[in-house]
This record gives structure tokens, C-alpha cells and sequence, in this order.
């Protein structure tokens, strides 16, 4: 059996120029793909964009939309305040998130940058706050990303959480279908 390339995924995007300029080449492989940000509590990408308006701009002009979009980089209480407010300015932006690769810190991007050593969080606190976006909104693909090591990411791992209802998790159906 021959293995191949499902899709790919862009991480940590800052601004949604270089998201859609990102899109615009990813016409070129001819497989699906997740684009995913850095975002603010308020919703917006690193350089101030929100991200409905951001997601709908590359739906639109994109010569192939992503599959979805998601988040890294941030805390679960960031991406919680972010689904937030982007569910009441566009409900079916929030609702074609993929996923999160969450921090352990809540601190911003800029208040992390320098530190000494790394803030985290409880490894029992990463995995209860990383997994609450599945259970709350069926956020179907969960994982850490800075300071996440093993004990953080196996607490979410063992975390109870039940699996999502057919139809929830926006986009991932259209991934894990194809």
C-alpha cells in the first residue's frame, strides 16, 4: 500500500496577507489544506485582521478555499474568548474550526518573547483547558504547542472527553471524508 500526503498544514500564521498569499500558492499541490493563525481574545490575527473577515476574504478570492482553518500558539482561554466573539460577528467562521494547538501559557505573544524560563501552566490544568473547545463546541483536533512536553499533551490525551457528534467540528468532516 502506498502512503501519500492527506493534506498540509500552515501553522502559526501572523496576518492574513501571508495567509492569503499562502492559499493562493497552495493551488498548485492539488491537496487540501488548513491554514492556521496566531490570534488575540478579540478575534484577530497578530496583525490586527479578524479572523471572519480574514477566513471569508480567502474563501472568496483563493483559487481553492482551505479545508479549514484552526489555531496555535495560544492559550485554550485565548482560543475560548477568540470563538467567542468570532461566533457572534459569524457563526460559520467559528464553526469551520479545525483545531487548536494550544500554550501552556495564557500570556500574550509579546510577553513571551524574552522570558528566562518557560510559563506554564499545571500539566492537569493544559489538559482540563485544551480539551474544553471539543467539549464545548466538538473542536475535533486538540494538541499542544509551546511548552507543551509530555506531561501536558499525555493529560490531554487521558483527558475524558466524548467524541463528536456527527456534523460538529466544523470542517473536519470534509478532511476526514475525502
Amino acid at each position: 500500500m502506498e502512503a501519500g500526503v492527506d493534506f498540509f498544514k500552515v501553522q502559526t500564521l501572523p496576518g492574513f496577507a501571508e495567509a492569503l498569499e499562502i492559499a493562493e500558492a497552495s493551488q498548485s499541490t492539488g491537496l487540501p489544506y488548513v491554514l492556521s493563525f496566531v490570534i488575540r481574545r478579540d478575534g484577530c490575527i497578530l496583525d490586527s485582521t479578524p479572523l471572519d473577515p480574514a477566513m471569508n476574504t480567502i474563501d472568496a478570492e483563493a483559487p481553492r478555499p482551505p479545508e479549514s482553518c484552526a489555531v496555535n500558539r495560544v492559550h485554550a482561554s485565548v482560543f475560548t474568548a477568540a470563538s467567542c466573539t468570532v461566533r457572534e460577528r459569524d457563526p460559520s467562521t467559528a464553526e469551520g474550526w479545525l483545531g487548536m494547538d494550544a500554550d501552556t501559557s495564557s500570556k500574550t505573544p509579546e510577553e513571551l518573547d524574552g522570558l528566562a524560563e518557560i510559563d506554564s501552566e499545571a500539566p492537569d490544568d493544559f489538559g482540563e483547558n485544551a480539551a474544553a473547545p471539543h467539549e464545548r463546541s466538538g473542536i475535533a483536533n486538540l494538541g499542544g504547542c509551546c511548552g507543551s512536553s509530555t506531561e501536558p499533551v499525555a493529560t490531554l490525551a487521558g483527558h475524558p472527553a466524548p467524541p463528536a457528534e456527527p456534523g460538529q467540528g466544523g470542517y473536519s468532516q470534509a478532511l476526514t471524508s475525502s
